[in-house]
């Protein structure tokens, strides 16, 4: 009876460190994935203030590109065509609508003149 006990308490100990290093390992891959190749002034200066973690940025064309912070938090998409200053659009959950607002005070900080709107929170394309 007592080699059952300590046979199912070393099975849950053993369990339990498996879950922590599958997470540590899963986590940490996760971070190296946190700083892309293409930087974005905007978002490195929102990493620089602690406003976000992590970002991402996917790029249609040289022209048309999306920047997401945070898991998908906050999504950043500049859209422009050649000879055209284009425009920003902040997309951003209901729970990010501080994180959103200082975004748009970064970006009107960084870029002379831009067009910048905020959507409605939760509102995606």
């Amino acid at each position: 009876m007592r080699l059952r006990v300590a046979l199912a308490g070393l099975a849950a100990l053993a369990a339990v460190g498996a879950g922590l290093g599958i997470g540590l390992a899963l986590q940490s891959s996760g971070a190296r994935q946190c700083i892309p190749k293409e930087r974005d002034s905007v978002f490195e200066r929102a990493r620089s203030r602690g406003l976000i973690d992590c970002y991402t940025v996917t790029a249609s064309s040289p022209y048309d590109f999306t920047v997401v912070a945070d898991g998908g938090d906050v999504m950043v998409r500049y859209m422009s065509s050649p000879g055209d200053n284009g425009s920003i659009r902040i997309n951003y959950r209901s729970n990010a609508t501080w994180k959103a607002g200082q975004f748009a005070r970064i970006i009107h900080r960084v870029y002379e003149h831009p067009r910048v709107s905020l959507a409605p929170s939760g509102v995606f394309p």
